[in-house]
């Protein structure tokens, strides 16, 4: 499947760290914007690692799934 990541992240640490995780799933399309083509059990392992790299309080990251 096709996943679409967009973030905004204030905190300049916590969005290089994203970055870095995401670039191991998918390659970046914009400053904040990663396309990911990825089996199920890759788009767990993503999600679970994009949880732990960010702060729910003040960390906004959608993670769409496309056609």
């Amino acid at each position: 499947m096709r996943y679409l990541v967009c973030y905004d992240i204030s905190d300049d640490r916590r969005r290089q760290r994203l970055a870095d995780v995401l670039l191991d799933y998918g390659s970046r399309v914009e400053e904040s914007v990663f396309e990911c083509m990825l089996e199920e059990q890759l788009a767990s392992q993503m999600a679970e690692r994009i949880r732990k790299t960010v702060d729910t309080g003040e960390d906004k990251v959608l993670v769409y799934v496309l056609c």
